[in-house]
């Protein structure tokens, strides 16, 4: 009651309850709490208050819905209108490219970005969303649910450990071909054959241990290390 758009809350000041109801009744009893940006991308909460106090903070770029994007096979190129187009324009820009102004628009300077994510993502770098292009962008999709998995600020995970960000990082470990057995939220064995098996290959230290720079590498092995962004 007496939540409305503009309000500002004090330190100490009572913003929720702390539950399991509605469709978080199979999670721990929590607060869910988020901020989104005006274009509706939830962003991290605790990122912004960081921020507002002047420390440094690394952060992951939500690059937002693809379903435009991803839902048909239209070629996409210069002349190209709508909610497609502006998908992608956001993708681009995700990955540090700029399209101009994300307004739907496909021109010369979208092209150029799109090209240069091409580059990003091991394909043709043409500048023209065609099949193989959506093909690439696809698995970026998959990750949307579980993109801060990939925050080198997250928590320390090991065998043992549970919860639903557990549970995230064995299904992200599917997407990059390391199998953690069933996507349980429980960090037991296979989770940590597959976590080694991901730090071999990376040529970083095997300890089976998820911290700043398992997850660096497993953003590198899926091919969205520059989503992750940090700041001093």
């Amino acid at each position: 009651p007496g939540v409305v758009i503009g309000g500002r809350v004090e330190a100490g000041q009572e913003i929720g309850y702390v539950g399991d109801s509605g469709t978080a009744e199979h999670t721990m009893p929590h607060l869910h709490f988020e901020l989104r940006d005006p274009d509706g991308v939830i962003v991290n909460p605790h990122d912004s208050l960081l921020v507002a106090q002047g420390r440094s903070v690394c952060r992951v770029t939500d690059p937002g819905p693809l379903e435009a994007l991803l839902g048909s096979w239209d070629v996409i190129t210069i002349g190209a209108r709508g909610a497609a187009v502006r998908q992608v324009q956001r993708l681009a820009a995700a990955f540090g490219h700029s399209p101009g102004p994300i307004d739907g628009i496909f021109g010369p300077a979208t092209k150029r970005a799109v090209a240069a994510l091409q580059q990003d993502l091991g394909v043709a770098a043409d500048g023209v969303i065609g099949r193989e292009t959506r093909a690439a962008i696809a698995p970026i999709a998959l990750l949307a649910e579980h993109l801060t998995v990939l925050d080198p600020d997250g928590r320390i995970m090991r065998w043992g450990d549970v919860g639903i960000d557990v549970r995230a990082l064995q299904e992200v470990l599917v997407l990059a071909g390391h199998d953690p057995g069933a996507p349980d939220g429980v960090f037991g064995s296979k989770t940590e054959y597959a976590i080694e098996a991901l730090q071999a290959s990376a040529g970083i230290a095997v300890d089976g241990v998820v911290g700043p720079g398992t997850r660096r590498a497993l953003s590198a092995s899926l091919g969205v290390a520059p989503l992750v962004t940090c700041d001093d």
